[in-house]
């Protein structure tokens, strides 16, 4: 064995001496370039190397990635690769279904990019993974598009039948179009257990747990009040109504017409303890008078009552109020100032502590009659008398009623009542005993005498007109409003009182808020379990009706005969017969309303395992392992899967729940087709040039206004349009986005550079392919014994300090990596590979240019590490490498070399002190091989000059100086 050479015996002469440094500087310098000269030559009777797997068309000298992904993504296809293989360990996930509507969007591109990287690594260390994929019927969203598709065709009336066989061809077509992006994404899913919301077993579920929640009294029929949107003939869910700030004075069109919103108008309410009189404009004159404002002056139709806070001092003394015939201070500015130095430190106001409690008891009694002196026959007599406020427009007697739900700081302080058409009205209506005066119809017309068949907006200026002449009106003021709109129509909707089928859900609440407080469900992100129990502790019952033809149809029958009638529910029509023909019935009909979407979504986890039939798979694999999710359907889906789930099975339906954050565009906006600012992953995966993205745009549903303002957001965020990036790029980048629940505001150039990072990844394969494929290469194999990718390197013949030091580097983000992925800090484990590459290639590569066996050894296993550990962010890239040095696909994941002494820094003092030198400005990365040049700059630092002793070589690390 050849003894070790010293590096300082190449430079024996050298010293401090500048002369001398300026003389070897040169003579090293041409030994250099003779050397390099040298390997030029050599490189030309080298054969280029070749592989044996079969080469894709080159399209650019860097990687493609439409070859490569198109290849993966038809094989794991064809060769059903994600089928689940039986193991000890069990990892099951249910994609979240999307929509039937169309497309996916970005925000379904992290869903995927997050739950495929879990399920990958799952896989990798030997679990046994069922991903199921699944698509969502989603009611009223496919019903407005497909009707609107049906409309566009024909003149004729649409009928139910003809609505349902466009609708289920629509669902053929654009289903198939998402179980192929789902594979463009790389969703390792098995597609032979694919489920669809509407499918027979899917339908069969919900009859069952219809009825069973029936039978257990949690369903019942009810009227109360809804979100109605008049285009679609429908009430809403709380998702799918936009609430909207509206600048004041803003027209809008809506309803067939341009409409002022954001106004405040104050009237007058005047006040009487009379309720016999029949008062009119004239006979009102002398009583005194409150002021109310309202923004819906055509809901005074409606009024039931007025509400004062009773904390408001103004009422303190009735008596004095009909004695002087007036209320002070009627906009109760008084208290507004005091309001202001009630402020404490911390912004809390202390004045109005008990106000918007609407279902506190009130601390101060104070009902709505009061003791009142009058003269009788020269008698005083003290005697209680109610309140009364008086219609401003149908001059009814109308109660005056107390309760904290009256804002004093808002407006005058006091509140008109409309218990049919507000949600706040409609709860303070139910708690006071008011009167349910309902005053439109499902087209928004009016139904009152006075302005009967008006469309409600139009007549809101008929009714200002009759104020203003009947000096009810004191004044309008210009002021932001808050308006709700449906999310499929744009229409304002309109909340009304409605008969229907509820959900009472706050036992089931109960069971769900224990499940996270014991432990039994974990929900990650933390903070999210503050927001859990709230919202259940505060449940509302659900409205399970929705008046469409798409969806289940309730099991849900009216039996009758001429003098009587009653709903029955049943699992089949022939049931619900039998139970009416006991019942003494001779007539029923089936309820032509459906249920809601998330009905059907809240079995999700359990009726795509065959519930409400013992299943092989519902007994494998339910419980699920985790539901994965975005943040903002918290309420919508997940509360409701888990109630059910507790409700009807009788357990949770999965272990862990992990909320991402919402996507946003660049700029923090949300985005929406008519910003422009809408991104189809596929666009960031193929690429896409702008005119054909503005060319989208005008083939949308957008009005030319919304086309506009869309084109110009266009040009200014992609005037270039799109580059093609390719799926591990876009996978890659919303992973590093993913931090909890915070919102993402993506930027594509982001996508972009990680799309370089594929480059610099293949780029390291073909320099690790380049050297393995030389003229030795069967020898070099047989002593690096390395054919087998899941074979661990031999610790004991890693000997250079720099072979230690990457594996080491190994080692740590071999471990960083199981407490990333295993604790969903997908950001910092991003993070973790992506400076392992850096560090691989950067500084491995570049002292391996020459390599010996060793060298190729640990390049191969590092490399291969590298691999495995990208694969569950980039898995096509990864695979297309990987079968190319192995000639088979990655199966494990790669372990620790436990035994390499994580003590031994001598390389990454080096690289250290190529960061001192260049933050000094003392070297600078240049042609220059001779560590012995490097120890000439650090005499005075010993530590490093001993740690360079140790090290003969640095190979093409190259410095000079640069003074």
């Amino acid at each position: 064995m050849e003894p070790k050479k010293n590096l300082m015996d190449k430079n024996p002469t050298i010293n401090d001496d500048p002369m001398d440094l300026k003389v070897q500087r040169k003579t090293i310098k041409a030994q250099k370039k003779a050397e390099k000269l040298a390997k030029l030559e050599a490189k030309k009777n080298v054969m280029p190397a070749t592989s044996s797997t079969k080469a894709k068309k080159p399209t650019s000298t860097g990687y493609d990635p439409a070859g490569v992904e198109k290849y993966w993504s038809e094989y794991w296809l064809g060769n059903q690769s994600f089928l689940p293989q039986e193991r000890d360990k069990k990892f099951t996930i249910c994609i979240p279904p999307p929509n039937i509507t169309g497309s996916l969007h970005i925000g379904h591109a992290i869903m995927i990019s997050i739950e495929d990287c879990i399920v990958r690594y799952k896989r990798l260390n030997n679990y046994e993974v069922l991903y199921l994929p699944g698509i969502d019927h989603a009611g009223i969203s496919t019903q407005s598009v497909v009707m609107k598709s049906l409309r566009s065709s024909t003149s004729n009336t649409i009928d139910r039948e003809t609505f349902l066989k466009a609708a289920f061809k629509w669902t053929e077509k654009y289903g198939s179009r998402i179980y192929e992006q789902f594979n463009r994404m790389g969703a390792s899913l098995d597609y032979s257990r694919k489920k669809f919301t509407l499918d027979e077993n899917a339908s069969r579920s919900v009859t069952v747990a219809f009825c069973r929640l029936y039978n257990k009294g949690l369903i019942y029929r009810d009227s109360k009040i809804v979100a109605w949107s008049c285009k679609l003939k429908t009430t809403l869910s709380d998702l799918e109504v936009n609430y909207k700030n509206v600048e004041g004075g803003s027209m809008i069109e809506v309803d067939g017409g341009m409409y002022k919103f954001g106004v405040m108008y104050y009237i007058k309410y005047y006040l009487t303890l009379d309720c016999g009189t029949e008062y009119n404009s004239k006979n009102i004159e002398n009583l005194p008078y409150v002021i109310v404002g309202t923004t819906r002056p055509e809901t005074i139709l409606g009024d039931s009552a007025i509400c004062i806070n009773p904390y408001d001092c103004r009422f303190s003394d009735i008596e004095a109020i009909f004695r002087s015939g007036k209320v002070n201070d009627l906009f109760n500015d008084e208290y507004k100032s005091k309001e202001e130095t009630l402020i404490d430190s911390e912004g809390k106001n202390n004045a109005a502590i008990d106000r918007n409690l609407e279902n506190e008891e009130i601390k101060i009694e104070r009902k709505n009659k009061f003791k009142v002196n009058k003269t009788v026959n020269e008698d005083t007599i003290e005697k209680e008398y109610p309140l009364f406020a008086i219609n401003p427009l149908t001059y009814e007697t109308i109660p005056v009623i107390f309760d904290s739900q009256a804002d004093l700081s808002f407006g005058t302080g006091i509140l008109k009542v409309t218990p049919c058409h507000d949600p706040v009205d409609f709860r303070l209506g139910k708690k006071h005993g008011l009167k349910f005066n309902k005053i439109t119809d499902e087209e928004n017309r009016i139904t009152h005498p006075k302005y009967l068949n008006m469309m409600r907006f139009e007549a809101r200026n008929a009714v200002m007109e009759e104020l203003k002449k009947n000096n009810m009106l004191v004044k309008e003021e210009s002021r932001d409003q808050i308006l709700p709109f449906c999310s499929r129509s744009n229409d304002i909707i309109e909340f009304t009182v409605k008969e229907q089928w509820w959900c009472d859900c706050k036992s089931m609440a109960r069971k769900a808020v224990d499940s996270v407080k014991n432990g039994e469900i974990d929900i990650q992100p933390v903070e999210a379990r503050i927001i859990w129990y709230r919202w259940l502790e505060n449940i509302k019952d659900w409205c399970l009706s929705r008046q469409l033809w798409w969806g289940h149809r309730i099991p849900a029958y009216y039996a009758s005969n001429q003098d009587k009638g009653e709903w029955i529910v049943a699992e089949s029509e022939q049931e619900a017969k039998q139970i009416a023909k006991q019942k003494g019935y001779t007539k029923i009909e089936q309820d032509e309303d459906v249920l809601d979407t998330w009905f059907s979504s809240g079995l999700w986890p359990f009726s795509t395992m065959g519930w409400p039939d013992d299943t092989s798979d519902f007994r494998r694999y339910f419980p699920t392992s985790l539901l994965e999710t975005g943040s903002d359907i918290l309420f919508f889906w997940v509360a409701r899967m888990v109630m059910l789930s507790y409700e009807l099975v009788g357990e949770r339906p999965f272990d862990k729940v992990f909320l991402h954050g919402i996507i946003r565009d660049a700029h923090g906006r949300k985005m929406s087709k008519s910003l422009g600012n809408v991104i189809d992953p596929l666009h960031v995966i193929d690429g896409i040039e702008l005119e054909e993205m503005i060319d989208n745009l005008q083939k949308g549903n957008l009005d030319s206004r919304e086309v506009k303002r869309a084109t110009d957001a266009l040009k200014k965020d992609f005037p270039k349009g799109i580059q093609k990036c390719g799926a591990d790029a876009l996978r890659f980048t919303l992973l590093n986005y993913t931090n909890g629940m915070k919102d993402i505001n993506l930027d594509i150039l982001r996508v972009q550079g990680y799309s370089r990072l594929c480059n610099k990844i293949w780029n390291a394969y073909k320099f690790v392919s380049g050297v393995l494929l030389s003229q030795s290469i069967e020898r070099q194999l047989k002593e690096c014994r390395l054919e087998n990718s899941s074979i661990l390197i031999d610790d004991k013949a890693i000997i250079k300090p720099h072979h230690k030091w990457i594996i080491n580097r190994l080692n740590k983000v071999i471990e960083e990596q199981h407490k990333c992925i295993e604790s969903y800090n997908f950001m910092l484990g991003t993070q973790s590979i992506y400076q392992l590459i850096f560090d691989f290639c950067d500084n491995i590569i570049e002292v391996s240019k020459t390599p010996s066996p060793e060298d190729l050894k640990v390049l191969k296993y590092v490399f291969t590490g590298i691999l495995k550990l990208l694969n569950p962010y980039m898995p096509f890239i990864t695979e297309e490498i990987h079968f190319k040095l192995y000639s088979s696909t990655i199966s494990d994941y790669p372990q620790i070399v436990s035994s390499i002494d994580l003590k031994d820094d001598v390389f990454e003092d080096v690289l250290s002190l190529a960061k001192i030198c260049r933050s000094k400005k003392k070297v600078a990365v240049q042609n220059f091989d001779d560590i012995s040049y490097l120890k000439c700059l650090v005499r005075s630092d010993f530590e490093i000059h001993e740690s360079l002793d140790e090290y003969e070589t640095i190979g093409n690390l190259r410095y000079k100086i640069i003074n």
